[in-house]
């Protein structure tokens, strides 16, 4: 699970620097998730 998680981070931030944001983490990912699941 710890490798996981370790790779997502790693996707996460290489998309994150092509569109221009300096880290998005899982937090982050975790959160915006959480906020449109609940606009529907």
């Amino acid at each position: 699970m710890i490798a996981f998680i370790g790779q997502a981070w790693k996707i996460l931030n290489m998309a994150a620097s092509e569109v221009g944001l300096n880290e998005v983490g899982t937090y982050t990912l975790r959160k915006i998730f959480g906020y449109h699941f609940y606009q529907i």
